[in-house]
């Protein structure tokens, strides 16, 4: 059923129960009618009437019957596959019993057609609906499908690795990344919800949602990420980083990938980094003439230290990859260190900072300083033992390229005096801070409104708006 009719279903089952008068009912039509809201939606989030009548009406217009109590419910966990009963947790349902029609599915919207025909097929049986508020369904869900504690063990492996391999579950996984990369998406974000699961892409600045098979579960498309990254499946009560390379549409894209245990599962953010596009020239990154000139000027000095500045996604990175790809040259010694090394650079020679091996930052552009270098990008100064060193190697001839984080870059001497560098070393080292930040730039096609062509978030990229110190 189309979304209006459902809502003039609804809105003559409220009448036929003087639930509400007739003049109430065509004004929230109205309201709903502009703003493409369910009614029922609108009428619960208003508190114009008790939960208990309007799933009446709802019951009613859509012909199945109404649970109102924990006492039908008869099935569990156990009665179902793994992979079945974490479906219905992650969808919001639950089984009630079997019966002669089939199963009887507990729902909050016996509207979702599509959800119960999905079932259906999972299950290779009928299947009825029946409406029941949602907070029933997730004590329910809660009492009696709560899956068993995970050990841990060998089976629970093998299990999540059969899972990951199934063959709708890597169809949706390579389908979502494509799409993610087809639209320009600079991040992806999975997140496990309490009934359900969330994909979001980041495109210019903003989140949007992705619509996904909920017949898939959350658990299935994780395990299948982590399986890529060559992360540990069983782990889910630790935070875990990792990346992997997938072809899509003919080019080699490089996945950073990040999880982080949640309250209903764990949160997965995947950074798209497409090696394709090489990083661009100071000239290309859209900032205004003047302040590239000074900063050509700077990072053409033999040595000293130059700084960007930002907030996080501020495209700080980018910066530095631009001024590197202008400073490469045969007859200098180029090196840089990050965490993570995002794209490779021919002629530069980058380190990966490995916490785990403990090769940091510091201990990184220590034995960097020893290679006779000509020039040293860092990824980012983040503590005081790096930012010293930093100083140290712009004071004794090297040209020192990094990232601070401070919101202006006026900040940035009171930063560095904070990490411990002494003031003098600052004066005599810190040729210049460049601080930078994204403004989101209107969709020329809405014009802020929100639209196919921007993903409805009324923008269409974003472009730098930066200053220099120095």
């Amino acid at each position: 059923m189309r979304i209006d009719e459902i809502n003039i279903a609804i809105a003559s089952a409220l009448l036929a129960r003087k639930a509400m008068t007739a003049s109430d009912v065509q004004n929230a039509l109205a309201i709903v009618q502009e703003s493409g809201h369910r009614l029922d939606s609108y009428i619960n989030m208003t508190g114009a009437l008790p939960e208990s009548t309007l799933l009446d009406a709802v019951a009613e217009a859509a012909s199945v019957p109404l649970i109102v109590s924990t006492e039908p419910f008869d099935l569990s966990y156990d009665d179902f596959e793994p992979a079945t009963a974490e479906f219905f947790a992650d969808s919001g349902i639950c089984p009630v019993k079997f019966s002669a029609g089939g199963l009887l599915i507990a729902v909050p919207d016996p509207f979702d057609q599509p959800l119960l025909q999905m079932l259906g097929f999972h299950l290779g049986q009928d299947v009825q609906a029946a409406l029941c508020a949602r907070g029933l369904i997730s004590d329910t869900l809660l009492r009696l499908f709560s899956p068993p504690i995970e050990g841990g063990g060998p089976e629970d492996d093998h299990h999540l690795v059969e899972l990951a391999q199934q063959g709708p579950v890597v169809a949706l996984v390579q389908d979502t990344l494509a799409k993610a990369a087809e639209r320009g998406a600079s991040d992806v974000h999975i997140e496990a919800l309490e009934h359900g699961l969330q994909v979001r892409f980041r495109i210019g600045g903003f989140l949007s949602d992705i619509p996904v098979d909920r017949a898939i579960t959350a658990t299935a498309i994780i395990t299948r990420l982590k399986v890529l990254a060559e992360l540990n499946i069983s782990e889910r009560r630790m935070p875990q980083d990792g990346r992997f390379r997938m072809r899509l549409h003919g080019r080699n894209i490089d996945f950073r990938m990040s999880t982080l245990p949640t309250q209903f599962g764990e949160s997965v953010v995947l950074r798209l980094l497409d090696q394709s596009r090489a990083p661009k020239g100071l000239d290309d990154l859209g900032m205004d003439p003047e302040i590239v000139e000074k900063v050509k000027n700077i990072i053409a000095q033999p040595n000293g230290l130059f700084l960007v500045t930002g907030p996080t996604g501020s495209g700080k990175t980018t910066t530095l990859y631009a001024a590197l790809q202008r400073l490469n040259q045969r007859r200098l010694k180029v090196f840089s260190v990050e965490d993570p090394i995002e794209y490779s650079i021919a002629g530069v020679n980058q380190v990966q900072v490995n916490t785990a091996t403990g090769l940091t930052f510091a201990k990184a552009l220590r034995a960097i300083l020893r290679q006779d270098p000509d020039i040293v990008m860092i990824g980012e100064i983040r503590d005081a033992e790096t930012a010293q060193i930093a100083c140290r190697a712009a004071l004794v001839g090297r040209l020192v390229l990094s990232t601070l984080h401070t919101n202006t870059p006026t900040e940035a001497k009171t930063r560095l005096l904070d990490l411990g560098v002494p003031c003098y070393m600052i004066e005599a080292t810190l040729r210049g801070v460049l601080g930078q930040s994204l403004v989101p730039v209107l969709c020329n096609t809405c014009f802020g409104k929100g639209c196919g062509s921007c993903a409805n978030v009324g923008f269409s990229g974003r472009q730098i708006s930066a200053e220099i110190v120095g």
